[in-house]
């Protein structure tokens, strides 16, 4: 075939394939499609129909796929053309309203209204309905208008012998807008009476969630789902009750099967994570997430999301990376406290103990009534024998929230022991002990501290505290077999200090029996064994 021929019949089966989607499309289709917010698909019908037929209804609907999309300057431009093709056609003008009072362009938003009815008048109930869903759409300071404009709508379908549930449904939307539950709910049921409708059963079980009856919620979503299975809000507003309730799987099958009804969009998708991360499925966010990123690489939220679910997996490898991205890539404004946390989380698997403190202090920086971080921190520099650091965090987490946990008094009182500051070692495993007196722990320590205070043991200080000790320990050799030995050994010695030979013999007696190779006890026996027993 000719290549000049060849490019004249792909032309006319062009113009074939798209007259043909023209016809084989209609208003009604597109609708169906709007309804359950597939924009997209809206978007290429009411296109062909309205530029090929120059169809004024479908450039309204156009502009109202665009309207429920969020692209506004696209609806005006709708609209606009609509009045163009047909200046006389009321629906247009009611559109053009709606996006001047999306603007707060009032004066423009009424005159478009006031046109619209000059050329609807009271009986075109299409018109009369477009124009209240224009004032229920400008929210609270015009929603009430609505009102007069659908008793006109339902006074001209009774006067034609007939019966419209849209007219309730907006009835239902307008009182839900002023907060009038039970007007609303009221409304919507009268539009159930005529027509079991989907759409109406939606509006109860949005009201019901808002008042916190998640029982008659998810029984009004699922009247919907019954009645129109194919009305993918039902299962949106399904998905979004079970996120509220925290029944994360519930809300991901809801929300799948709303994006397999309306459209699988990147906004769409960008809540499908966040339900599948909720729900602590963290291989599959990332999984998913990094799919995305393939499309929009330079998405900070999806990135931001992908080095949760890494640190929440302890995979440094991946995640270390990713939050080096992000930091790089966001303002101060954009970083949370929990992105240094997760990020130190991280930083502190790989031991990089240093990077993950400086993280914290950001963190620490940014809201210093985070107690928590400050003994975060101290664990980190403990961890790294940095005692004055160790002191410093537990101090001020000391001064900000007025005590601490029974771990940090401990690790608080190490550090000063290690540092030599006994005095200070001491107050803080007093306060261990205080806050845990069951907890052999505290005794122990408190005893070490004071033997070294009273490094000669003459002056005894640390014999109470080991007496104590061994009441809570003595019966159990399995588990605290060193601890009791240090105790006996001690008491051994304080008591051969004082010349009491019988009980500082008995006391390494002891320890010889848990520890029979002890150098020290041995020796002692042997010592005491030649003195002369003093009483």
């Amino acid at each position: 075939m000719p290549r000049k021929i060849y490019h004249l019949t792909f032309v006319i089966i062009s113009l074939i394939y798209i007259c043909s989607f023209s016809y084989a499309q209609s208003i009604d289709d597109g609708k169906k499609l709007l309804k359950n917010e597939s924009f997209t698909k809206a978007v290429q019908i009411f296109r062909s129909l309205a530029i090929q037929n120059n169809n004024p209804e479908a450039w309204y609907y156009l502009g109202e796929t665009y309207f429920g999309k969020g692209d506004i300057d696209s609806a005006k431009l709708a609209y606009q053309n609509g009045i163009q093709i047909k200046p006389d056609f009321g629906l247009n003008y009611a559109g053009r309203a709606k996006v001047f009072y999306n603007a707060k362009n009032i004066s423009e938003g009424d005159n478009n209204i006031d046109e619209a009815l000059k050329i609807a008048d009271e009986k075109d109930v299409k018109v009369l309905q477009a124009v209240a869903n224009a004032y229920i759409n400008a929210g609270r300071d015009l929603s009430i208008k609505a009102k007069d404009i659908l008793d006109l709508a339902i006074a001209a379908t009774k006067k034609n012998k007939k019966k419209d549930k849209m007219n309730f449904i907006l009835l239902g939307d307008m009182y839900n807008i002023e907060n009038n539950g039970s007007a609303a709910v009221e409304n919507y049921k009268k539009a159930i009476d005529i027509d079991s409708s989907a759409e109406a059963f939606v509006g109860i079980g949005k009201i019901f969630e808002v008042i916190k009856n998640y029982g008659e919620a998810e029984l009004s979503y699922q009247q919907a789902m019954k009645v129109e299975p194919d009305y993918s809000v039902a299962y949106k507003g399904m998905a979004e009750l079970m996120y509220s309730l925290h029944k994360y799987d519930q809300s991901i099958d809801n929300w799948k099967k709303y994006i397999e009804l309306s459209e699988n969009t990147s906004e769409n998708q960008k809540r499908l994570i966040n339900y599948v991360y909720k729900s602590k499925d963290y291989k599959t966010a990332a999984d998913l997430i990094n799919t995305s990123l393939k499309d929009d690489p330079h998405n900070l939220y999806m990135m931001h999301l992908l080095a949760y679910s890494y640190s929440e997996l302890n995979d440094d490898k991946n995640g270390i990376p990713v939050f080096s991205k992000y930091f790089s890539a966001a303002k101060d404004s954009d970083i949370l406290i929990s992105d240094y946390e997760y990020y130190a989380k991280l930083l502190t698997k790989t031991g990089q103990d240093s990077l993950a403190i400086i993280q914290l202090q950001k963190a620490s920086n940014m809201d210093t009534s985070r107690v928590d971080l400050y003994g975060n921190m101290a664990v980190l520099y403990f961890k790294g024998k940095k005692w004055d650091n160790v002191v410093e965090e537990y101090n001020i987490k000391l001064k900000k929230a007025g005590n601490l946990n029974a771990q940090e008094y401990f690790d608080l009182g190490r550090a000063y022991y290690f540092n030599k500051k006994f005095v200070e070692a001491d107050t803080s495993f007093a306060m261990l002990v205080k806050s845990k007196p069951d907890l052999p722990t505290g005794y122990l320590f408190r005893a070490r501290v004071k033997a070294s205070m009273d490094p000669t043991s003459e002056k005894g200080l640390a014999k109470p505290f080991y007496e104590k000790l061994l009441t809570l320990i003595e019966n159990d050799t399995a588990k605290y077999k060193k601890e009791i030995v240090e105790a006996y050994s001690y008491l051994g010695y304080y008591h051969y200090l004082q010349n009491d030979i019988p009980t500082a013999k008995n006391y390494f007696q002891k320890v010889l029996v848990l520890d029979p190779e002890n150098p020290q006890a041995i020796e002692a026996v042997k010592k005491l064994g030649h003195e002369k027993d003093h009483k």
